[in-house]
């Protein structure tokens, strides 16, 4: 008996081939021991033998680099509404200082921190909580910097008045500490609001700032006639034209400063030998320096 042939084979035809893919190549494969292979090369292709491909990747990167540029320039800082320019301020307590609060403090919490002797930043939380002030002077340092490539030119930088009232005259603290000197002083006294000699102006000259660079100013304001509350103005010039920016304590509280009043309901005076605490007296309702 003679085997049946394969399927679809017919007597006497050659092996039949079957095809394949592999790695993205056509090889052809025979049913019998003759094989042959062919390769097309319609395989992947690398990035560079694309010019589509090669020119999109190139647009994208040179998108985002322009993105990025845009962003840092002062255009871009501009468009995004950051500020021209940044502000730090700062107020110690000076050798000789006086502090003024409107109300009377003869009880309470307040009270037990004058007797124990705080030092400077818990006074100047009392100072907070209270909203008093200074008598007299005061010192405010503000350190500006630039944050254009451009350039920032400072034309002024004044004490604006924001308030002003009555002398305080509920409770005065008497305050040694110490204080420092920094670069420029300007000199204001806001009884007056015009330095003497510079009707519009109080920063002796101009001051350039470029980028990351910065001024130190330094304010002394006195006061006797009223209690004021009062910020920093800032007039400079950028892209040539006026530009104007206002500046507050660390708190975003307003600078408080009083003249000094007449009397006072209590007065503390300054510990006269440490660790002791503020003496209380009603005997010097003037508080007058010691």
């Amino acid at each position: 008996m003679t085997p049946a042939d394969p399927a679809g084979q017919a007597e006497g035809e050659g092996p039949s081939l079957r095809e394949s893919s592999v790695g993205g190549h056509n090889i052809q494969i025979g049913s019998a021991g003759n094989i042959s292979i062919q390769l097309s090369r319609h395989a992947g292709r690398p990035l560079l033998a694309d010019p589509r491909r090669w020119l999109f990747g190139l647009g994208s990167a040179i998108v985002i680099v322009a993105a990025v540029l845009l962003w840092r320039s002062d255009f871009g800082k501009d468009m995004t509404g950051s500020p021209p320019l940044h502000a730090r301020t700062s107020s110690r307590i000076n050798v000789g200082d006086r502090l003024a609060l409107p109300d009377k403090v003869a009880s309470g919490s307040d009270q037990a921190l004058l007797l124990r002797n705080p030092d400077d930043m818990e006074l100047l939380g009392l100072l907070q909580r209270h909203k008093g002030a200074r008598v007299g002077t005061m010192n405010v340092v503000i350190i500006i910097q630039g944050l254009r490539d451009s350039g920032i030119r400072l034309i002024d930088v004044r004490p604006r008045v924001i308030a002003s009232g009555r002398s305080f005259t509920g409770t005065c603290i008497q305050v040694p500490a110490q204080g420092e000197v920094d670069e420029y002083q300007i000199k204001v006294d806001l009884d007056v609001q015009r330095p003497e000699g510079h009707p519009s102006r109080y920063l002796p000259k101009s001051i350039d700032l470029a980028s990351g660079e910065r001024v130190t100013i330094e304010f002394t304001v006195t006061a006797e006639d009223k209690s004021y509350e009062w910020d920093i103005e800032v007039v400079y010039d950028y892209g040539g034209r006026l530009r104007r920016a206002y500046f507050r304590g660390p708190d975003n509280e307003p600078f408080r400063i009083t003249g000094p009043a007449t009397r006072y309901e209590i007065t503390y005076h300054a510990p006269t030998a440490l660790p002791n605490g503020y003496r209380e007296t009603q005997q010097d309702p003037v508080c007058q320096d010691r």
